[in-house]
């Protein structure tokens, strides 16, 4: 029985599956009936991704390098990729030179980064707008007037800017650290004084440290704050000497437009501000030409920036911010509303310049590294050593074109 068994099964093997010819061709097999296909082939025109066989060590450091492409989102075969260069270490500077040239010209590029991004350009247009230059990519050849630019200066901290930090009496918005500060008064952001002070905890900066910091002209609001005293001191002054009249001059003699070591009144005519809500851009005119541009954030969709020709209506240095939800959402104000201290940190910054439109201003802000790259409830933010300098060209009665 057992030997039946033995032959049975091999002569049923050798009848189901016969023998081939030596040289001759295996049939192909014939093809399954194409699979109807699903909503999401229907929909994207992709395909599921057959299974893919276990990775070996050299493929799992390509995976790391080549992000893979997600089943079912191509519809043509990709091209191979390759990881992203990061930028050496001279684009870098080269990329600041010209972003510290522009910020130097008053045509910011936004925050110094060390990349030639979208704000970057927009600074160059401008510049060259203003100087009435041929359009030009100068990331191509560095011109001589920028390669001479410095792009880094060094800093040392000082035992004040600690001070800026510190508000026992909670009387002030003041920095969160010292590297905030820093950061902030060189025009950049706490990541790139890290980047260009390898070895160095910037996030731990104390008194005495020295850094490497981009070599703009700092924005100093401890130097703001002797100056605007002092300037008080003399406004208060001019307006003593407007009470008292000497016997030499005849009744009504007024008083002096200003006095020594203060700075001459600005002529309201003499600046024009326009502000392109699509591009998000500051530019300040005199008699037509461009001389200065700054990156804002306007008002986003549910509260735009009101379009219309204002003017200028208040100037304040170190405000108070009246933080009103119902302001806010709606641009109506409510009862409900309480008062945050003045300070780096306040939700308007340092500088309110409000227009002849209620509840809307140009401002700093207490986030500068998000400028451009958001939406207001309908004023218009600027980074707060940007802020600053726009205030340098305007007083009561100045015009502001929002487009």
């Amino acid at each position: 029985m057992k030997m039946l068994r033995w032959f049975v099964l091999p002569a049923l093997l050798v009848l189901a599956f016969p023998p081939m010819e030596a040289g001759a061709a295996r049939p192909e097999p014939t093809p399954a009936p194409a699979k109807k296909p699903g909503f999401f082939e229907r929909v994207f025109g992709g395909k599921k991704a057959a299974a893919t066989p276990a990775p070996t060590p050299a493929a799992n450091s390509a995976r790391k390098a080549v992000k893979p492409v997600k089943a079912g989102m191509a519809s043509a075969p990709a091209a191979p990729q390759t990881a992203r260069k990061p930028a050496t270490a001279e684009q870098r500077d080269r990329n600041v030179r010209l972003q510290v040239f522009l910020d130097r010209a008053q045509f910011a590029p936004g925050k110094i980064s060390g990349t030639w991004d979208v704000f970057a350009r927009r600074a160059w247009a401008r510049f060259q707008l203003g100087r009435s230059q041929a359009d030009s990519d100068p990331t191509l050849n560095l011109p001589p007037e920028v390669a001479a630019i410095e792009p880094y200066a060094t800093y040392t901290v000082r035992p004040v800017d600690a001070a800026q930090v510190v508000d026992g009496a909670g009387k002030k918005m003041p920095y969160t650290s010292v590297e905030e500060m820093v950061a902030e008064r060189y025009h950049c952001g706490p990541d790139f004084l890290q980047a260009i002070n390898p070895g160095v905890k910037t996030a731990r900066l104390k008194a005495g440290d020295v850094i490497n910091v981009p070599n703009v002209i700092p924005f100093d609001l401890v130097g703001m704050q002797e100056e605007n005293s002092r300037l008080a001191t003399l406004r208060s002054e001019r307006a003593k000497q407007a009470q008292f009249v000497p016997a030499a001059n005849p009744p009504g003699t007024p008083a002096p437009a200003s006095l020594p070591g203060e700075p001459p009144a600005i002529d309201p005519a003499r600046y024009q501000l326009r502000v392109l809500t699509g591009e998000k851009q500051l530019e300040i005119r005199e008699g037509g030409r461009l001389v200065a541009s700054f990156p804002v954030t306007p008002g986003g969709s549910t509260l735009p920036t009101p379009k219309g020709n204002w003017t200028v209506r208040s100037k304040v240095f170190l405000p108070e911010f009246r933080h009103d939800n119902s302001m806010l959402n709606t641009g109506k104000r409510s009862d409900d509303f309480k008062m945050i201290p003045p300070g780096p940190n306040n939700p308007v910054g340092v500088m309110w310049l409000g227009l002849s439109k209620d509840g809307i201003g140009l401002h700093g802000t207490n986030n500068p590294y998000t400028i451009g790259r958001a939406a207001s409830h309908g004023c218009v933010r600027l980074a707060n050593w940007d802020v600053v300098r726009v205030a340098n060209f305007v007083t009561k009665g100045t015009n502001v074109t929002v487009e």
